[in-house]
């Protein structure tokens, strides 16, 4: 997450965007019964690591994700509560430091009655995840691999089906402050499936946005609205 400063908590509301009289303003998003749009908070401890991240449809909270860290900053547990605030799953996670004392290898082991995998393996290298694998016992659930640049953003997302086949890719642009401006999805022929532009339209005095256009493939326009607070 690319933010500058103490940043305490900030939160994502996404709106759709209405342009009259050659200004953008902002209206409830439509409910559609193919889609859900998911707004999304996170609260950081002192030393910048997400300690909460809860997720909101229709202003109303579906998610809330708790982290616990060593004194490595690795992830050793997470819990998962359901939209009326009951514990519903739990992680506990084993990582792997090498010499340098870099995490190279996450697993994180899940329990709790709404669990659809049992094990989530990362790997990581110079600190950026590489490769995410879900496992149901002994079967792969699913795979991703990552690329980064040099300010490592993830560059390039791609999604693997049985075999290491890929299934899709998703690609990214950044501009000179590190902030994503497209986003093109492609499938296994390399096909373009869809693009997202993304226009900032307002910073605070921390350089950190907090007014974005994301334009579509089919032209559709949402406003995404980030509020910061910042530790004093």
């Amino acid at each position: 997450m690319n933010i500058n400063g103490d940043v305490e908590s900030i939160k994502f509301n996404q709106f759709q965007a209405v342009k009259r009289n050659g200004q953008i303003t902002k209206e409830p998003l439509p409910k559609l019964d193919y889609i859900a749009y998911v707004d999304n908070e996170y609260y950081f401890n002192k030393k910048g690591m997400i300690d909460n991240h809860i997720q909101y449809t229709s202003n109303r909270m579906t998610h809330k994700y708790v982290y616990e860290y060593d004194k490595n900053l690795c992830t050793i547990s997470k819990k998962y509560y359901d939209y009326s605030g009951e514990l519903v799953n739990e992680s506990y996670f084993k990582n792997v430091l090498n010499e340098e004392g870099e995490l190279v290898e996450e697993k994180e082991y899940m329990t709790g009655k709404n669990v659809d995998r049992n094990v989530i393996l990362s790997n990581f290298v110079d600190k950026n995840k590489v490769e995410e694998i879900d496992y149901v016992g002994d079967m792969i659930l699913r795979k991703q691999k990552y690329k980064y640049n040099a300010n490592n953003n993830v560059i390039e997302e791609i999604n693997l089906s049985e075999g290491d086949q890929i299934s899709f890719k998703v690609k990214h642009l950044y501009n000179y402050n590190r902030n994503i401006v497209k986003t093109v999805t492609v499938d296994e022929k390399g096909d373009t499936i869809s693009i997202e532009n993304y226009k900032y339209l307002k910073f605070d005095d921390e350089g950190n946005w907090t007014k974005m256009l994301i334009t579509g493939s089919d032209s559709t326009e949402i406003l995404v609205e980030s509020k910061i607070v910042y530790r004093k």
